[in-house]
């Protein structure tokens, strides 16, 4: 990767964790007085609309093609995404929104192992080492609140 493209990936890199944090405590905020379920249901609309907004706006993203298989892995991607928000919004309506965002960052480290098991993606000792120092610092974190 080229200096430019560096710093682009960690400029859009930090600007989603920014943008995460800010949605973690807009939603916490937002649970109490709408709800799970609402809450839920608005996680999932929006992104939809917007989406779908970028979709009629450009002639170029009509024109993309998907394969059967691949509308069978993105449906199923959608069903466990919104298992995830639901999920996500359950965890935050009943613990701190530091723990939640704590114990949502051990996602990486799960992405990591099933990349390994379902993809067959082979892993570095290195993203190893880094798992496992990465979900032993959270559960230390976690243990002693």
């Amino acid at each position: 990767m080229t200096g430019g493209a560096a710093t682009a990936a960690f400029g859009l890199a930090t600007v989603t964790a920014v943008l995460w944090a800010i949605d973690l405590l807009a939603s916490k905020k937002g649970l109490e007085e709408a709800g799970l379920l609402a809450n839920g249901l608005v996680h999932q609309a929006v992104p939809a609309l917007l989406f779908g907004g970028f979709v009629a706006a450009s002639a170029k993203t009509r024109r993309i093609h998907i394969g059967p298989g691949d509308r069978l892995r993105l449906g199923m991607a959608g069903v466990l995404y919104v298992g995830s928000t639901l999920s996500w919004n359950y965890a935050l309506a009943n613990a701190d929104a530091g723990v939640t965002a704590l114990l949502a960052s051990t996602s990486p480290v799960f992405a990591l192992i099933l990349a390994g098991v379902l993809l067959r993606e082979r892993l570095s000792r290195t993203a190893v080492i880094g798992a496992v120092l990465a979900f032993t610092g959270i559960v230390a974190v976690i243990a002693s609140r």
